[in-house]
């Protein structure tokens, strides 16, 4: 931020933007293999697309499109586990939410 009063400048390099927050995702559960859209909502994603990017877990997801400063959609990878954070990352400031599962394997 900078200020100028007559001929006098002052400046202060402490501005800060919210971190994104990350309040749920649908659907919660999903196929081992993957493949499936999965919706991020929450808030500070970004006024306009500034590319965010959303990991399911530890794994980024296949791809991430910008939809909304309050949604995101998320290609969920294959993987494996319960309880994962769904991260999204604005910038360089992230939010998390633990909220998606895959589904466990079955024996037929």
């Amino acid at each position: 931020v900078q200020v100028t009063a007559a001929t006098q400048t002052g400046a202060f390099n402490s501005v800060m933007y919210d971190a994104p927050s990350v309040t749920a995702a649908n659907p919660v559960g999903m196929p081992s293999t993957g493949g499936v859209l999965v919706v991020v909502a929450g808030k500070g994603f970004g006024a306009t697309d500034y590319s965010p990017q959303a990991k399911l877990g530890n794994t980024a997801c296949e791809s991430t499109a910008w939809v909304s400063n309050s949604a995101l959609l998320c290609l969920a990878p294959s993987g494996m586990g319960n309880s994962l954070s769904v991260q999204v990352t604005a910038a360089t400031q992230t939010g998390a939410f633990n909220s998606v599962m895959y589904d466990a394997p079955s024996v037929t």
